[in-house]
């Protein structure tokens, strides 16, 4: 009867350990961290909370499964991940400063849970006002960083605006993510050289671009090629697949956006052929 209630008493404990695995395995995809760091946390944890039997971990582009237990005795977890990670410094630094401070045995698998709730209540979730100024604002980084000229400004502002509000939309109405990335970039490029037309800018090619560059998933190709290089190949070439991808839609868009209504030519470009 003993051997019973401590058999029971152990399951439960192994059972919530395993929810906390997975917990923290999920807190750390979502906020773009590699596969090798979600591997390496939750053996932390492990050790933390006094678990007799690190789990196994397998991290893929969809999903995170762990194994825990031992003997005949496992329990496998697996959380399905839908959509796509963003970058949340402020979360994986939660994280780290949690798993750097706690010794070997010195929570409870409850208490490590608590704490990792009250991280995910910290979490900044940013309103579509703010996440469109930062787009606006990284794209007239990129267009000035490329020497774009000040009126370059009239046309790139709604152009990258219209970008962003679109897809954010069509990704909201359950449009494939490649898709909604092709008609805003097709689109935003026809906006970027109606308005070049309107402004006058020296610099619409530059306008035409810079608008979309926010775009491009420099997060998810830095982490792919960190994978591939601590051998987790399948996320990190999944990953790196992803960003050829993206970029692939963003050419293809600008390209449709040309044929339907070119960036006007500068001032240098229409002389030549009187030059000639």
């Amino acid at each position: 009867m003993a051997d019973s209630n401590g058999n029971t008493q152990q399951e439960a404990v192994s059972e919530e350990a395993s929810s906390v695995y997975l917990e923290l395995g999920r807190m750390l995809f979502k906020s773009g961290a590699t596969a090798q760091r979600v591997v390496d946390s939750i053996a932390k944890a492990a050790s933390i909370i006094g678990d007799p039997n690190p789990p196994h971990v397998l991290v893929e582009y969809d999903a995170i499964i762990i194994e825990t237990g031992t003997g005949a005795k496992t329990r496998l977890n697996m959380e399905q991940m839908r959509g796509f990670t963003a970058v949340d410094v402020a979360t994986l630094s939660a994280a780290s400063r949690l798993l750097k401070s706690s010794e070997s045995g010195a929570l409870s698998a409850e208490s490590f849970g608590k704490k990792l709730e009250a991280i995910k209540r910290c979490a900044v979730h940013y309103s579509i006002p703010t996440l469109l100024f930062a787009a606006v604002i990284a794209s007239i980084g990129f267009d000035l960083l490329n020497g774009a000229d000040l009126s370059s400004l009239c046309a790139l502002i709604p152009a990258a605006a219209a970008v962003f509000l679109i897809r954010t939309t069509l990704i909201r109405n359950s449009f494939n993510l490649h898709a909604a990335t092709l008609v805003a970039v097709a689109a935003g490029g026809v906006l970027a050289a109606f308005c070049s037309r309107l402004s006058g800018t020296l610099t619409p090619q530059v306008a035409f671009i810079a608008p979309m560059l926010f775009l491009v998933p420099g997060p998810a190709m830095i982490n792919g090629g960190v994978d591939i290089l601590r051998n987790h190949n399948s996320i990190g070439i999944a990953r790196v697949v992803f960003t050829f991808v993206m970029v692939a839609m963003i050419t293809l868009g600008l390209a449709l956006a040309m044929a339907i209504l070119p960036p006007a030519q500068t001032l240098a470009q229409a002389a030549a052929p009187l030059a000639d």
